[in-house]
């Protein structure tokens, strides 16, 4: 194509740069609908270096001075295409990856079981050819191979000799035998019965004494005490998740974190703080936030010496050190450090505001937004106790405060914990302390006694 000082960039094709003036074109960043991505999300799967390699604001700078968001529909069509063969080969990948962790699942099943139903015989499964020929009667080669496959398949139970391949009813007698028939190729436990022919095995068996665990992940080597522990994160590797929820279908590796989640659903928090009125779904989560009381911060950073409270909180901050921000809109180019920062920005393009002020007609997408709009009704102490008239700026500060209702006197702590959760919750279930369920109590009690003065008035006028 021929440049001239007159050209204008916006207007070529963001791929094969041809122009656009004449012909029909796409918006990169357009959706086709609720279910597909744009191209932008595409181009972003299929040319990374391009597209998603570097800072949003560089890209959004260069489309300011003209580079073009616009593809030609024979462009569009290459773009489909190579991202329809992304995504084929990542589903294949995904399934090949779960068919042999289940596999290696069973294998591992099998050494705890004591099965030795694996060791399958060629007779059993006869091979044929498409006349009815059996094949395994008459070529050497074949029957060789189907007896490496049984040589294998006795390896998984842990009772196949490796240089000899002899296999036995027990572990004891597989042991007795290389002790005694490979004396001089075996390296010994020093803490146990344990022999191995390679110092790999027995250097991963010497971990099981100095950590307990004694099963480990087939992929990174992660120790676990349990076979179960083991499987439910092997499975998190090959994206396994038996356990599905009806109300999401969201997919979990183990039954107790589906049973955690099945309860967000019905919002059942059925464990409390015993110092606010704070509720959560797990006996971890109110450990966890236990922290915020005790003001410990264990979590430091290496580089500025910032302390948290949460291994969780410091890895997001160490984020903002390196620049990494692995979570990115599908609408534009913005990129995050936490799930939860992108789903508030979402909030941004589809212009949904669900934090609603109790007092006027305002609403915001994020609710510390509605908590600063609040200081407009009730002053810069917007949270107030239940039980007294002391008055907070911050949300921490009320629940430190809830300390001292819960101390033994007039009433008790059990008594005061049962007048809280009767003014936040409907027994275990009920929403969250929040900012916006603290906010909205606030409203409903000043709306009471303004209703309950006025009542006043009104009988004494009578």
């Amino acid at each position: 194509m021929e440049f001239r000082l007159q050209t204008n960039a916006s207007l070529l094709c963001r791929i094969c740069m041809e122009d656009t003036t004449e012909l029909e074109v796409e918006d990169i960043y357009t959706s086709p609908s609720e279910n597909q991505p744009n191209l932008y999300s595409m181009l972003k799967t299929v040319c990374t270096s391009v597209f998603s390699n570097g800072d949003s604001q560089e890209l959004i700078a260069k489309e300011l001075f003209g580079m073009p968001k616009i593809v030609c529909l024979t462009c569009k069509q290459k773009v489909v295409l190579a991202y329809e063969l992304h995504e084929s080969c990542t589903e294949t990948d995904r399934k090949l990856w779960e068919m042999i962790i289940v596999q290696q699942e069973l294998q591992d099943e099998a050494v705890i079981m004591g099965k030795e139903e694996l060791q399958i015989s060629s007779d059993e499964f006869p091979r044929k050819d498409f006349s009815g020929h059996d094949m395994n009667k008459d070529n050497n080669k074949e029957c060789q191979t189907q007896k490496a496959i049984d040589k294998k398949l006795a390896d998984s139970t842990g009772k196949a000799c490796d240089l000899c391949t002899r296999v036995f009813k027990t572990t004891a007698q597989l042991r007795d035998h290389m002790k005694t028939r490979h004396a001089n190729q075996v390296v010994d436990c020093d803490e146990c019965e344990e022999v191995f022919f390679s110092p790999l095995k027995l250097e991963d068996h010497k971990l099981y004494h100095s950590t307990g665990k004694k099963y480990s992940c087939h992929v990174c080597k992660k120790r676990f005490k349990s076979i179960c522990g083991a499987r439910n994160h092997t499975r998190a590797h090959a994206s396994v998740a038996p356990f599905k929820c009806d109300h999401c279908d969201k997919g979990f590796h183990n039954k107790t974190a589906f049973d955690v989640h099945c309860r967000r659903h019905t919002a059942l928090r059925l464990y409390g703080c015993e110092q606010c009125p704070s509720r959560f779904f797990t006996v971890s989560a109110v450990k966890q936030h236990m922290l915020t009381h005790t003001k410990e911060r264990n979590f430091s950073c290496d580089i500025c010496g910032a302390r948290f409270t949460k291994n969780f909180s410091l890895k997001t901050h160490v984020k903002n050190h390196s620049g990494e921000r692995p979570y990115v809109c599908d609408i534009c180019p913005q990129k995050f450090t936490t799930s939860n920062t992108l789903k508030r920005h979402k909030l941004t393009h589809t212009g949904e505001k669900p934090f609603k002020c109790a007092y006027c007609d305002r609403a915001f997408s994020q609710s510390n937004d509605l908590a600063k709009h609040s200081r407009n009704h009730v002053g810069d102490k917007p949270y107030k106790c239940d039980r007294c008239e002391a008055a907070f700026r911050l949300l921490s500060d009320l629940r430190n405060h809830y300390k001292v209702h819960f101390q033994s006197g007039e009433q008790g702590e059990n008594d005061a914990m049962c007048a809280l959760n009767k003014l936040y919750f409907d027994g275990s279930k009920g929403q969250p302390f929040t900012i916006v369920s603290v906010l909205n109590r606030r409203f409903e009690q000043e709306k009471q006694q303004r209703e309950q003065k006025q009542q006043e008035e009104i009988d004494e006028k009578l």
